[in-house]
Order: structure tokens, then C-alpha cells, then sequence
């Protein structure tokens, strides 16, 4: 006896259905289309595996993003830090950037495309306010974020079980998916126990599938002064949270500007140095006539991001976090070159913005003001 052939649909990909009656059910197909054939002997728990064939075939290049900054499809990128530290506004200053096709953060080359923000947290008046002023300060017209969606409060969570579904289908066709924040987005997940990386991993699926980069925002704890854990452990909530990213960027919010710390680059494997960003005009001002610029400090970062801008900037920290140090101890700071370190330290001396505090036998450099404000308003 011939077993009635059998269909999987988009909805349910591990169910087999059978066709009875060698016809189909045209509203059952409306609502779910076909996207498997099979007969009643195949395994509907065999996995989708590949071999050495295709780990041996050519590899495609990678669809970055920004690929300074690690961001491609796959395990998100996170923005983490302290309350007020500006993780909301960098992350909608990197979706307007990509949706107008412009730098991000005056830095880093994006590809431009379409964005989907996910809004758990900041709600619509605020996020709409945010998103004019910063348009205005990068000077973007509406008609060039055409591709920007913003969804305030979504009526799923990501530790919700149709929360897969809700990716798959409204994460199709974008270059970016925003979730701002992973707490608010995740509410009933113990970020305390290392399952809390299942709606991160939820995030991986979906983007390898359809193509998209992710980004997550999520809340800092303050590690303790003796702490040399690293920047794992200032993510607030289990390790596991640090493990299921491709990307984290931790920021620190200081008087004159946000320190940004490329703490993990999984997919590229090269950390950016730390850098520094100006955010002008006020966070909080409700007058939509103001404008929000976000541009790196001069002096320590540069719109060019070429390898000298980021050894100053690179040495340029150290010295703001060590005082004066010698050439080989900067090195063992900075882990560059002797020669990489050299022209740096002749960059910054042509600017000013270093002193020998030592011997002209034995130089020991000191930033000249490090309290000088770097950003105008």
C-alpha cells in the first residue's frame, strides 16, 4: 500500500501533515505555505547537516554590516553600559545611519539598508523625538529613512514561544534589527542563569536565516575596583549573555565624552581600539527644534578610521588612564608596533597633546591637559 504523500508548511517545519484525499486544502496552504515533501518514512527529527563538501567549498564572503565593528547576520552585536551611559541613543544613531546610508558615529562605513527597531523600553514620544533631533544633527532629511521602521512596544517578547515567528516574518528584507532593551524584551528570562541565552540564540537563528545584523541593548553592573574578570563580567547577568554575542561594545560615560571599549569581535577577530564619542545637545531637551550630533573626539578618534587615528587613539587612552608612561610601556598598553608607536607619539606631539615628562635619554609621555574639553555644544 502507497503512504499518502505528506507536506511540511512554513509554520509548523517539524510537523508533517498528510494530503488526503490527493488534493489540497487551499485555506490550510493560504495560511501556511509548502516548504518540504517527504512520505511517511522519513524522520521528521533527522537533522540538516552538511559535510566535508560544503566546509571545503569556497566560502561566500561575509555580508558585513559594519565590519569595523563586527556587525554581520548571525550572533547579535550588544551595546552594554550603565544607566544614562547613551546605549539607546548610539544604537538609533547607528539605525538612522544605516537607513540614510551615512557613517556611523562619524566613524565606521555601514551598508546601507532597511532597519527594524524594536522599542521595549523607551517609548514612542521619546523615540520619535530622539530620532528628529538626531536626523537633524547628521542632516537627514525624512525622505532618506525610508527604510527605517520603528515597532513601540511590540505585543510579543523574545522569551515568548511565537516570538520566532514574529522575528522570521518582520525581520525579512532588513540589513538591521534593534532591540532596545534585552531586559524589557526578555521579561520572564532569569538573566541570572545561563538559559537567558536562549532568546539571544532565538536572534541567531532568525538572522542567519533572513540576513540581517542584530543589535541589543542591555543594562551594565559596575564591576568592583579589584576586578580583572574583563568586560564579561560588567554585563549585567549570567556569562552566558556575553557568550551568545558576535559583538560587544561596553560603554562608559564620562565628563567630556563616552568611552566605547570593543571588548569581542567573534566573527572578524579584530577588536577596534577603544574610542571616544561627543554626544552635543541635551539627551533629555523636549524642544524638537534641537538637534543631537554624535561625532568621535578630535584629537583621539577620526571620521578617516585609519590605523594611525586609531594607535593615537589607542595611546592617547592609555596615557589618560596610567598617567605618564615610556615608549615600551605603552607598547605593552597598546600591543602595537615599535614603528606604529613611534609615529603616534610624533602625531600627538605635533598637536600638542602629549609632553615629555621624563629624560631626553629616557622620554616618558604625559597627556598635556586631559581635562581640556574635546567636544563644542
Amino acid at each position: 500500500m502507497t503512504a499518502a504523500p505528506r507536506f511540511r508548511v512554513a509554520s509548523q517545519p517539524g510537523r508533517w501533515r498528510s494530503l488526503k484525499g490527493g488534493e489540497f486544502n487551499p485555506e490550510d496552504v493560504a495560511k501556511a505555505p509548502i516548504v518540504g515533501w517527504g512520505d511517511e518514512r522519513e524522520d521528521p527529527f533527522a537533522l540538516e547537516t552538511y559535510g566535508a563538501d560544503e566546509i571545503f567549498a569556497p566560502a561566500a564572503p561575509v555580508d558585513w554590516l559594519l565590519e569595523d565593528l563586527d556587525l554581520c547576520p548571525g550572533p547579535p552585536a550588544m551595546l552594554g553600559g550603565y544607566g544614562f551611559s547613551g546605549k539607546t541613543m548610539l544604537a538609533q544613531a547607528l539605525a538612522v545611519s544605516v537607513a540614510a546610508g551615512r557613517q556611523a558615529w562619524g566613524l565606521f562605513k555601514v551598508r546601507r539598508g532597511s532597519v527594524l527597531h524594536l522599542d521595549y523600553e523607551q517609548g514612542a514620544i521619546v523615540t520619535r523625538r530622539r530620532y528628529r533631533q538626531l536626523c537633524k544633527g547628521l542632516g537627514v532629511e525624512a525622505g532618506d529613512l525610508a527604510g527605517l521602521a520603528v515597532a513601540t512596544h511590540p505585543p510579543f517578547r523574545l522569551d515568548e514561544p511565537s516570538a520566532e515567528k514574529w522575528i522570521m516574518r518582520n525581520g525579512e528584507g532588513r540589513a538591521l534589527v534593534v532591540v532596545d532593551s534585552f531586559r524589557a524584551a526578555a521579561p520572564s528570562a532569569d538573566e541570572n542563569s545561563s538559559d537567558v541565552r536562549r532568546s539571544l540564540d532565538l536572534l541567531s537563528r532568525c538572522a542567519e536565516r533572513q540576513g540581517f545584523a542584530t543589535v541589543v541593548v542591555h543594562h551594565a553592573k559596575k564591576p568592583s575596583k579589584d576586578s580583572r574578570a574583563g568586560a564579561s563580567v560588567s554585563l549585567r547577568g549570567s556569562g552566558a549573555i556575553f557568550d551568545a554575542c558576535s559583538s560587544v561594545l561596553m560603554l562608559t560615560r564620562g565628563r567630556a565624552a563616552v568611552r566605547v571599549d570593543h571588548v569581542k569581535a567573534r566573527t572578524s577577530g579584530m577588536l577596534q581600539p577603544p574610542f571616544h564619542l561627543c554626544i552635543a545637545g541635551s539627551i533629555d531637551d523636549a524642544d524638537d527644534g534641537g538637534a543631537i550630533a554624535i561625532r568621535p573626539r578630535d584629537a583621539v578618534a577620526s571620521a578617516d578610521g585609519g590605523k594611525m587615528s586609531a594607535a593615537t587613539a589607542a595611546i592617547a587612552d592609555a596615557l589618560a588612564r596610567h598617567g605618564a608612561l615610556s615608549r615600551s610601556e605603552l607598547q605593552g598598553q597598546v600591543r602595537m608596533s615599535t614603528g606604529t608607536i613611534s609615529h603616534a607619539i610624533s602625531a600627538l606631539r605635533e598637536r600638542e597633546r602629549i609632553v615629555n615628562v621624563g629624560s631626553q635619554r629616557s622620554p616618558k609621555w604625559l597627556l598635556a591637559d586631559p581635562e581640556r574639553p574635546t567636544c563644542g555644544t
